[in-house]
C-alpha cells in the first residue's frame, strides 16, 4: 500500500497515534528521571547531610571538653571543679551516642575505615584527658598545664583531623550525589 493512496483520515489517525506514543514515552522517561532525582535528594537529606551534622556535634563537644579541662586547671573552687567534671562526662556521653549513631548508618568501607580512625583517635584523647584529670586530682596543676599543652593538644588535634577527614568525605559524597 502506497502512502499517497492512503485515505486522509487514516493518515491523520496514524500520525496522531505516533505523536501519542512519543508523548507517552517522554512522560514515562520524565517520571523515571524524577524518581532518580527524588532518590538522590532523599539520600542527601536522610543519609549524607545528617552524618555531617553528627560529626559537627562531636566536634562541638570536644571543644566543650577542652574548655572544661582548661577550667579545671584554672580554678580551685570545688563547685566549679565538680561542674566542669560533669560537663566532661556529659560531653563524652554525647560523643559516645554520636559514634553509636554513626556506626548504625555508615555503610561504605571507606566510611567504616574513617569511623574507626575517629574511634581510635577518641580513645587516645580520652586517655590524655584522664591523665590531666588525674594530675589535677593529685594537685599537680603545673604538670596538668604542661600535659594540656602537649599530650592533650596532640591527641585532640589527631581527633579533630579524623573527624574533619570524615566530614570532608561526606561533603564530597553530598556533591557527588547532588
Amino acid at each position: 500500500m502506497n502512502i499517497s493512496n492512503m485515505r486522509v483520515g487514516f493518515r491523520l489517525g496514524a500520525g496522531f497515534a505516533v505523536i501519542v506514543f512519543l508523548m507517552l514515552m517522554q512522560g514515562l522517561n520524565s517520571i523515571r528521571t524524577m524518581n532518580q532525582i527524588d532518590n538522590m535528594v532523599i539520600e542527601i537529606v536522610e543519609d549524607k547531610y545528617p552524618k555531617t551534622v553528627i560529626l559537627n556535634v562531636m566536634k562541638s563537644n570536644i571543644n566543650v571538653i577542652a574548655r572544661a579541662l582548661r577550667n579545671l586547671i584554672i580554678s580551685d573552687d570545688r563547685d566549679v571543679l565538680k561542674a566542669e567534671e560533669k560537663r566532661i562526662i556529659d560531653a563524652r556521653e554525647v560523643i559516645g551516642k554520636s559514634i553509636d549513631e554513626l556506626a548504625k548508618v555508615v555503610s561504605s568501607d571507606t566510611g567504616k575505615a574513617m569511623l574507626k580512625e575517629v574511634v581510635d583517635a577518641r580513645a587516645a584523647y580520652v586517655v590524655s584527658q584522664k591523665t590531666v584529670m588525674g594530675m589535677i586530682e593529685a594537685n599537680e596543676k603545673e604538670k596538668a598545664r604542661a600535659e594540656l599543652l602537649t599530650g592533650v593538644r596532640k591527641s585532640q588535634s589527631a581527633y579533630f583531623a579524623a573527624i574533619d577527614k570524615m566530614i570532608e568525605y561526606q561533603t564530597k559524597e553530598v556533591v557527588r550525589v547532588g
